[in-house]
């Protein structure tokens, strides 16, 4: 290949017109060298000064490009669960979705259901009378705690939201985030009011702004060391600079319960 790629550049300085500044084989040479392929053809463009379209002035810089970012599912669940907190209520807020059904119930009422179910069970609907505390997907969120952020957020959308879930079955942890994630090194640390401090290993699932730092028997173990905590803190290295998000996670131990018989741990 190198003897061939030699005999090639040997014949275009051969056609090359022969007058003073006519580029020299070396010259010929270092552009072959340029492994980058655009590279190597600016290189020969501008070793035999080949006329070249400047096409930059129709190209609008990166930073003014309109960035389309995609709908959040995900957080919009989240989100759309914290939006329904009663006033005045702190730490972890439950909701249930029996499978096969699309509303989501309170676990009072979830409870009350299944409780309730012997001796009326005929005067129920059917999908009810197959409601089960083990065929259910459980969504349990923590809102970021008024007054904790630096920057002063006020609105759900700029405040961060932890959300455990068990669904179909599997447990997962996510962090809603009003700060999209922009850098795959960035640093996640949660730490809770008993001195136990985690590294996640993280991953973007959705945008950015929501992070799945632990699915499976990694997001068990994870959701097991917080329990009896009554205040978490996440500290994330954005590029920027860090931030921290401080949640109340008041009764958690109590809360987590229906999630932990749902997906059976």
């Amino acid at each position: 290949m190198k003897t061939a790629g030699r005999m090639i550049a040997l014949v275009v300085f051969a056609i090359a017109p022969a007058w003073a500044g006519t580029p020299t084989l070396p010259e010929i040479d270092a552009c072959r060298a340029t492994r980058d392929r655009v590279g190597r053809l600016l290189c020969f463009d501008a070793l035999f000064k080949t006329p070249v379209e400047d096409s930059a002035a129709e190209t609008p810089p990166p930073e003014t490009a309109k960035v389309i970012r995609k709908p959040s599912p995900l957080r919009e669940l989240g989100l759309d669960q914290e939006r329904g907190r009663p006033d005045g209520v702190a730490g972890a807020l439950v909701r249930i979705r029996p499978w096969r059904s699309a509303a989501f119930i309170e676990p009072a009422t979830f409870e009350g259901i299944l409780t309730g179910r012997a001796g009326q069970s005929a005067d129920l609907p059917a999908d009810q009378r197959a409601w089960t505390a083990e065929t259910a997907d459980v969504f349990l969120t923590l809102r970021e705690g008024d007054g904790a952020s630096p920057l002063g957020r006020g609105t759900l959308d700029q405040r961060s939201v932890i959300m455990l879930a068990c669904e179909d079955d599997i447990t997962a942890f996510y962090i809603l985030l009003p700060k999209p994630v922009g850098h795959a090194r960035t640093k996640f640390a949660l730490t809770t009011d008993r001195g136990v401090t985690l590294n996640l290993h993280w991953r973007d699932y959705e945008n950015g702004d929501v992070i799945l730092a632990g699915r499976g028997l990694e997001s068990i173990d994870l959701i097991k060391s917080l329990i009896n905590s009554r205040r978490l803190a996440i500290q994330i290295d954005y590029p920027d600079g860090p931030q921290t998000y401080l949640f109340e996670a008041g009764q958690l131990t109590e809360a987590l319960r229906p999630l932990r018989r749902a997906c059976h741990w």
